[in-house]
């Protein structure tokens, strides 16, 4: 899995749209294409941005943590939920239920079930401070970004292990 620095809202939809594109293309025409967007740092207003550029490649669902009457698609993550999906993936790789390709990259074979354990063992708890003046008490926050690190496949996959499974006890989360 490679993650790309988006840096502009056209950067932004051709990325999406390519890799829609591509699910779409090894994908039944009618089987659903669910996304879950974590909403954090680009707020409810890129998570919405984001829906927006998938529209085309229906039918798409869009998870929610939305409590609002807004019903805005993306989820939030906190240090407790992350701690939650980490447990929930380590589960499924546990029980051997977690199964990727090999894929080249560079002439050379890459197992990226390897490449998630080791993002994984490298999650730290670290405490930041506040965010804001309004909110300055420090606060303890999971990452496995530390020293230069990416965390991108594990966090992708913790997504997926955990969002699906919460939105199917709480099914008002999922958006058309």
């Amino acid at each position: 899995m490679d993650a790309t620095a988006v840096t502009s809202d056209n950067q932004l939809t051709h990325e999406l749209s390519s890799h829609a594109q591509r699910l779409r293309d090894r994908m039944h025409a009618t089987a659903c294409i669910i996304s879950i967007i974590e909403a954090n740092y680009g707020g409810w207003v890129q998570a919405s941005r984001v829906a927006q550029i998938l529209q085309p490649y229906q039918p798409v669902r869009h998870l929610s943590a939305d409590r609002s009457n807004l019903r805005r698609p993306g989820v939030l993550t906190s240090a407790e939920s992350k701690e939650r999906m980490r447990h929930e993936l380590q589960r499924y790789l546990a029980e051997n239920r977690v199964r990727m390709e090999l894929r080249e990259q560079g002439g050379t074979r890459v197992d990226d079930v390897q490449l998630l354990l080791k993002q994984l063992r490298q999650f730290e708890y670290v405490y930041k401070p506040g965010a804001s003046r309004k909110h300055t008490e420090c606060r303890r926050v999971i990452t496995g970004k530390l020293h230069g690190r990416n965390d991108d496949l594990a966090i992708a996959m913790m997504l997926l292990a955990y969002w699906p499974l919460y939105h199917s006890l709480n099914g008002d989360r999922v958006l058309t």
